[in-house]
C-alpha cells in the first residue's frame, strides 16, 4: 500500500509540470483521488500509523517515506513563499497542511458523514487560503 501511494503521488507529481504551485495542487488532489481515498485504504492506514508508533519495523518503512513526502511539501511552499514574499515560515505551513490532510483523511475514515469531495474542497481552501497570489479555487494561477 505504501508502494501504491508513493507511485500514486510521484506520477501526480510528474504530470504536474514545473511550477511549485501547480505540484503542490496535484499532490494535495492526489490524495483524494478515489484510487486513493477509499475507506478500506484510509482504515488500513489509520491501523498502520497506530502500530508505527510501537513496532520499529513499522517506523522504519513509514518515517522514511513521511520523511521524503514532508520535505517534498517545505520545498514547494518555500518556494512559494520566495515567489510572492509571503511571510509565513514554509515549515510550520507545510506542517499544517500535511497535519490537515491527515485529519481529513480520518475524518473520511470514521464516517461522520464528510464526503471525499467537501474533504478536497477543504484542503483547496486551505491552499487558496495560503497561497493567494498561486492559486484559485479552479487550481494554480
Amino acid at each position: 500500500m505504501a508502494d501504491e501511494y508513493a507511485a500514486h503521488w510521484g506520477a501526480a507529481l510528474d504530470k504536474a509540470g514545473e511550477a511549485a504551485s501547480s505540484q503542490l495542487w496535484a499532490l494535495v488532489a492526489a490524495d483524494f483521488d478515489c484510487k486513493i481515498c477509499t475507506k478500506r485504504k484510509l482504515a488500513a492506514w489509520c491501523a498502520f500509523w497506530g502500530e508505527a508508533k510501537s513496532r520499529p519495523t513499522y517506523q522504519a518503512l513509514c518515517g522514511a517515506r513521511d520523511v521524503k513526502y514532508q520535505d517534498l511539501f517545505v520545498a514547494l511552499c518555500a518556494q512559494l513563499k520566495a515567489e510572492a514574499s509571503y511571510t509565513y515560515d514554509a515549515e510550520t505551513i507545510a506542517l499544517a497542511l500535511s497535519a490537515m490532510m491527515e485529519g481529513l483523511w480520518f475524518r473520511l475514515m470514521m464516517g461522520d458523514g464528510l464526503t471525499r469531495e467537501k474533504a478536497h474542497g477543504a484542503a483547496i481552501e486551505y491552499l487558496v487560503s495560503v497561497f493567494p497570489g498561486h492559486m484559485t479555487h479552479q487550481g494554480p494561477k
